[in-house]
């Protein structure tokens, strides 16, 4: 059965009253093909080669490729010459160089968790946006991910995906090419064990529904559902935003933790180790410890129409899970964590999918500034530090720079088009100057702002 397009409206109503909706459905996409054009998706594959070499530490960023459903190891792709180059431009041009070598067969590329460009992660940021303002909580922790290619059904076959570990629900946005997903009712892989893994499901497809999207449109279901795609199109492409309703934040907030601390200079790797493994001990007690909670009561309320005040009040589940390592990790230390944790998470609206870094030339004093639509500057105070955040990343500075920051902040989120001279010019301090300067150049390396002379 054919699942046909519904009103956006009602299914955003359905989805606040029902927690998170529980129907398949097919609707109006939030992110629109024109945005993300075929050579970005393909900048953004490329990103996804280089992601182990270039980055200081280990990304969860994966690139898979598969050949009629077949993985594809590193050393055949290296042997049968099929990695992606800068020189083919887009995927389409990338497919068209391996015809001979395909020699009929299908090529699917999938880029999990992939890190996004600045304007495609301020795409998501509006789908999140849209999610959590309607549930009155934000979850940590969504990530997303692309599919290349074509492909009779998923390479790795129906599945349904760990809620605890994965998510909870699923966007399917279609940017380039026909995209269909056959999803089967809750429970059905229990009952007919064999699917699991399966790619030839026709003989079952009677008991499915079919959710068929257009570039323009976009997908939902429910992610424990068992589920199979397929694309017909040899150069399509879709993206995937996957988000977690969290009914905790203590791992996330552990896995925070462990990234931050991942950047400390060679010379504190000692004690880096030292912390990690702490935090390694205690996370199984705290599993221990949430499982016998109700995990429901522990969702991150906040108030989408003042993002600023929730900055400033740090979730006392947050603060609980701080207090699991009190006994072993330093005060302040924690508090900052604490702070930098929340920040992050609701400047991002939770997403955790990394950005590509801009390399661009030091802002000079003659330019203006504007910050992109859906990113706004938020800030948070610790015992001693003053952190800001936008998009997900954070800065610290000294708790003495308060009445430096807030002001700045306050300006840059107007939406304005703003000089750099004059905003520098209110402070007679060259040093207060050299600070502003590096914020802007900080926010402009993450790619959330325009620039004009």
């Amino acid at each position: 059965m054919e699942v046909q397009n519904i009103k956006s409206d009602k299914f955003w109503d359905d989805f606040v009253n029902n927690i998170w909706q529980k129907e398949y459905a097919v609707l109006d996409a939030y992110v629109q093909p024109d945005i993300i054009t075929h050579e970005d998706a393909y900048q953004m594959l490329l990103n996804g080669l280089n992601t182990f070499t270039r980055k200081r530490h280990a990304s969860k960023a994966s690139l898979k490729l598969f050949i009629d459903g077949t993985p594809v190891t590193p050393a055949e792709i290296d042997a049968m010459g099929i990695i992606p180059k800068i020189s083919d431009g887009n995927y389409t041009n990338f497919i068209e160089r391996l015809q001979p070598l395909l020699k009929g067969r299908e090529l699917c590329t999938v880029l999990d968790r992939a890190e996004l460009l600045p304007h495609v992660r301020a795409e998501v940021y509006g789908l999140l946006k849209n999610v959590f303002s309607r549930l009155g909580y934000i979850a940590p922790e969504s990530f997303a991910f692309f599919f290349f290619g074509e492909y009779t059904s998923t390479p790795f076959g129906a599945h349904i995906h760990d809620c605890e570990k994965e998510c909870d629900a699923t966007f399917i946005t279609s940017l380039r090419g026909e995209k269909t997903i056959w999803v089967w009712p809750e429970g059905y892989e229990e009952d007919n064990p064999e699917v699991n893994g399966m790619r030839d499901m026709e003989a079952y497809s009677k008991d499915a529904a079919i959710l068929i999207a257009h570039p323009g449109q976009m997908i939902y279901f429910p992610s424990y559902q068992l589920h199979i795609g397929e694309s017909k199109v040899k150069d399509s492409f879709n993206l995937f935003v996957a988000v977690k309703p969290a009914r905790d934040c203590t791992s996330a907030f552990f896995n925070f933790i462990e990234k931050q601390l991942e950047c400390f200079p060679a010379g504190e790797y000692q004690e880096k180790y030292r912390i990690l493994s702490l935090l390694r001990d205690r996370y199984e007690q705290t599993v221990k410890h949430l499982k016998q909670k109700e995990r429901d009561n522990s969702r991150l309320q906040f108030d989408p129409d003042n993002m600023q005040k929730n900055a400033e009040s740090i979730p006392e589940h947050i603060t609980d899970a701080a207090k699991l390592l009190a006994n072993y990790i330093p005060q302040d230390f924690l508090d900052l964590m604490a702070v930098k944790f929340w920040v992050s998470v609701l400047s991002s609206y939770g997403l955790a999918s990394e950005v590509i870094e801009i390399e661009e030339a030091p802002l000079m004093k003659n330019q203006s500034i504007q910050l992109l639509k859906n990113h706004s500057l938020l800030w948070g105070k610790s015992t001693n530090h003053i952190v800001v955040g936008c998009a997900g990343t954070t800065f610290d500075y000294n708790k003495h720079h308060e009445d430096l920051v807030k002001p700045i902040v306050e300006l840059i989120n107007t939406g304005n088009v703003i000089s750099i001279e004059s905003m520098t010019n209110q402070f007679a301090d060259l040093r207060i100057q050299d600070e502003i300067m590096h914020l802007l150049n900080r926010l402009n390396h993450i790619g959330v702002l325009k620039l004009t002379v």
